[in-house]
């Protein structure tokens, strides 16, 4: 049968053209000739939901194929519904072009979420994912997957659910022509599918995007170009003639319409139509910087909007992330464990929203303006016939639609070379990856978002006293660790210990701020409750609250939260990382408050605390909450944590957070975590107390590798708050003693506060090299604790020799090397593991 059907083709250009139909089949004859089972268990079934209708059916793991070996250009549509899972995990696949077994392109309808999936030889790749929802049991859902030349155009729709919509469009050539397929394949546990109304027709073959329009706007310093056929912004630097470019092959592609530029040739606006909705887009030349605005046009979904396209660096260039405190790493290093992924705004993600690409002094950086619904991804991408590491905006829809205006902005940076329209900037400001946590301090200054350390310490006093302090968790139960440190002249620390009032009021006699931990994210849900045991008061918040306080996801559930480990004691859990676990739930963050006002000023009445840590707090991304009674937006997640914070500096205390997002810089004084590189290693199994444990081979590899870290955190906030190591891995803990040098060097480097957890059954053996650490780190923090770090650099090809300059002319050369001295330009020699501070003139 033939019809006339509507094509949008590749360049966007609407067109009529007649299109065969390949294949249709409703089931209802049952399973027709030609659909060869290669496994598994198919049959034609009634359908029991609507009567007269038949569905062919899958039990358990197995392929069927269908189709002929020489189609190329086709579209193929159906309905698809896991019936009934009793399965850990399934995954449904939709396949096309399945030139054999090991190539074909699947629509994969994972429990997790659906995604686009290639298989070719051994290589299994994700191209993207088809929305962001979880394939539901129960519920049928319309498929279309369309290959036409190198374009793949997937949709995933649950039509009863506005919100469970998907849809992916991009451009992949390995694969040329083949049979279509459905798979099953389960875990641990049966699964039923149903499959029903499947039609193929034929479609024309799309071009290349080679011959695509281009529009471009320039000013006297920068060029950008757009390639409508594929929404690439390509940017260039006049003032070097650096371009920087996208990745467009494997990634999302939008539609790019109704293209214009201003009368000036300054901007660029058109219309993109994703799966996420219709988006007006503003493209902005400012000198050297680009802005690009993303204005929702019409009501969206719930669906994120990956746009502009990934930044595609060259194989010999390098990432800059503030991962933590900052890593750079070459693009082609992909082999780093979790460099590729999905970065939150926190803890184990980026601390910034920003990152950048160099190449020696050149650079590229985009600042994310509207970060309350950001996620930097980073995806692998071919950079000639290299494949390389490329970062990405994600906008996250909000309560599900992108709701308001995004915004990121582009920044070019020349390498200092000599600027041929006298912009004015100082070389030092337009070269590499120090340039752009500068340029990022800048606009936080311009937002009114930074506040220096004396202007925290204007507020509240005892936030000077912080200056050269170390941070010690005594966990003993009496003074033994306090009096230790007293009577070998530790005199600044930020302390933390329990009671009584008189142990408390010991410590600020000394000149110690004292503080404590709390956590107000955690509420224990019935099984949690069923090991701790009941409420120990009207105040005992992490025991009440369940379910009415919880953060409610969209599913109506409430949302799962730490997993506390049952057994661990002294901190290590003795069955390592698959020790028995209990899940707590999240509270929401407009119920925190409350219990802050209910809880603390009767605990700073009784012991006088001068401080306090509340855990999690910004380490987490920001939340949404479908509570009909406390529904809650990403951004009323971040002004709701920050009256956190207002509300202690309110009652005069420091206030502090677990390392995370720096959207909350301006009201914290020091964070505790992100100096770690979380996102690159951990340690299982090993949580706050003091028993020693062993680092593992990756943690030593990655964590104290100098060569790449940056201190791009320390760049911005020096002179702001204070970052430390995770409490959790403090050196005196580690067996193996031998990686503590390395772990000072840091510290002194980076000037970072150095953070013990401490108990008196360990100092005996711990004790003398504490003092070391503690002297040395804080000796040279009372110099520069306070000062902005001005500049980092290394002074080696292998990175080893690092240098950091700070404000008042101090500066420290560190030698990370294990049996290489190096000569300072300065004429003195600093030996192996070690350090040597200098004077300079600003």
């Amino acid at each position: 049968m033939k019809a006339t059907i509507c094509l949008l083709l590749f360049l966007g250009l609407a067109s009529c053209a007649a299109s065969q139909t390949l294949l249709k089949e409703d089931f209802e004859a049952g399973l027709p000739g030609g659909w060869e089972i290669a496994s598994g268990n198919w049959t034609v079934v009634p359908d029991p939901d609507v009567a007269g209708n038949h569905v062919l059916q899958a039990l358990g793991q197995g392929t069927i194929d269908f189709g002929e070996p020489t189609w190329d250009h086709y579209r193929v549509t159906a309905r698809i519904k896991v019936a009934v899972s009793e399965a850990r995990g399934f995954h449904v696949k939709l396949g096309v072009r399945a030139a054999a077994r090991d190539r074909v392109y699947w629509l994969n309808l994972r429990d997790s979420g659906p995604a686009f999936i290639r298989h070719v030889g051994t290589e299994f790749a994700q191209l993207a994912a088809v929305g962001g929802f979880n394939v539901t049991p129960g519920v049928w859902y319309e498929c279309s997957l369309e290959c036409a030349g190198p374009v793949l155009h997937a949709k995933v729709e649950n039509r009863d659910r506005r919100w469970e919509y998907g849809e992916a469009r991009l451009l992949d050539d390995r694969i040329a022509e083949g049979r279509l397929q459905f798979t099953l394949v389960t875990y641990d546990g049966p699964v039923t599918v149903w499959f029903d109304d499947v039609e193929v027709i034929k479609v024309p073959a799309a071009t290349t995007p080679a011959g695509g329009p281009k529009h471009t706007v320039a000013s006297r310093l920068s060029r950008v170009t757009l390639d409508e056929s594929t929404g690439e912004l390509k940017l260039t630097d006049l003032r070097t003639g650096k371009t920087w470019g996208q990745s467009t092959y494997g990634v999302v592609l939008p539609r790019v319409s109704d293209v214009k530029a201003d009368a000036k040739a300054r901007t660029l606006s058109f219309t993109l139509d994703a799966a996420a909705g219709k988006i007006a887009v503003a493209v902005r030349l400012e000198g050297s910087e680009v802005l690009v605005d993303l204005e929702p046009a019409a009501p969206g979904r719930a669906v994120s909007l990956d746009y502009p396209l990934p930044q595609l660096p060259a194989p010999d260039q390098e990432l800059v992330l503030p991962a933590d405190e900052g890593i750079i790493v070459p693009a082609s290093r992909v082999d780093l464990p979790r460099l590729v992924g999905a970065y939150q705004y926190g803890q184990g993600g980026v601390l910034m929203p920003w990152f950048g690409i160099v190449e020696g002094g050149h650079g590229l950086m985009a600042l994310i303006e509207t970060s309350d619904d950001f996620r930097l991804q980073v995806r692998q991408a071919r950079s000639g016939e290299t494949v390389v590491a490329a970062p990405a905006v994600e906008w996250l829809p909000s309560r599900d639609d992108l709701r308001y205006r995004r915004r990121v902005r582009f920044c070019l940076f020349d390498g200092g070379a000599p600027d041929p329209y006298g912009a004015g900037r100082p070389a030092s400001d337009r070269s590499g990856y120090v340039a752009m946590a500068k340029r990022y301090r800048r606009w936080l200054q311009d937002q009114g978002r930074f506040r220096t350390i004396a202007d925290k310490a204007r507020e509240i006093p005892a936030v000077e006293r912080l200056v050269g302090a170390v941070n010690v968790y005594d966990r003993s139960p009496d003074t033994t660790v306090f009096d230790w440190m007293i009577e070998n002249g530790i005199t600044r620390c930020l302390y933390s210990c329990g009671g009584p009032r008189e142990r408390i009021e010991k410590a600020q006699r000394a000149g110690y701020v004292v503080s404590r931990y709390d956590i107000y994210t955690d509420v224990a849900g019935p099984e949690l409750l069923a090991h701790w045991g009941p409420p120990r008061s009207e105040l005992d918040h992490r025991r009440i609250g369940y379910p009415d306080e919880c953060i409610i996801a969209r599913s109506g559930d409430p949302l799962p939260g730490f997993a506390y480990p049952v057994g661990a004691r002294e901190g290590v859990d003795p069955s390592g990382a698959a020790g028995t676990r209990i899940r707590c739930y999240k509270r929401c963050s407009l119920s925190k408050l409350a219990w802050l006002k209910k809880n603390i000023p009767p605990q700073i009445e009784e012991l006088g605390y001068d401080a306090r840590f509340i855990d999690v707090e910004t380490a987490t991304g920001f939340h949404e909450c479908y509570s009909d009674e406390h529904p809650v937006t990403r951004g009323q997640d971040r002004e709701a944590k920050l009256g956190l914070f207002d509300y202690l500096r309110s009652l005069g205390q420091v206030c502090s957070s677990e390392g995370g997002g720096d959207w909350a810089a301006h009201a914290l004084h020091y964070q505790e975590g992100s100096l770690t590189i979380t996102r690159l290693a951990r340690v299982p199994g090993v949580y706050v107390g003091t028993k020693p444990f062993r680092l593992p081979e990756e943690y030593i590899r990655l964590q104290l590798d100098p060569s790449i870290r940056a201190p791009l955190h320390e760049l911005v906030y020096h002179d702001s708050m204070w970052m430390t190591w995770r409490w959790n891995h403090t050196p005196n803990r580690w067996e193996q003693r031998e990686y503590w040098d390395d772990w000072d060097l840091l510290h002194i480097l980076y000037g970072a506060m150095p953070i013990y957890v401490v108990h008196k059954n360990y100092l005996d053996e711990q004790g003398p090299r504490l003092l070391q650490s503690m002297r040395n780190i804080g000796r040279f923090l009372q110099k520069v604790g306070d000062r902005e770090m001005l500049s980092h650099r290394f002074l080696t090809p292998d990175r080893t020799v690092q240098e950091t300059r700070f404000a008042g002319g101090i500066g420290v050369v560190v030698n990370f090397s294990d049996t290489k001295p190096y000569k300072h330009p300065s004429g003195e020699t600093v030996p192996a593991k070690s350090y040597r501070e200098f004077e300079f003139t600003e």
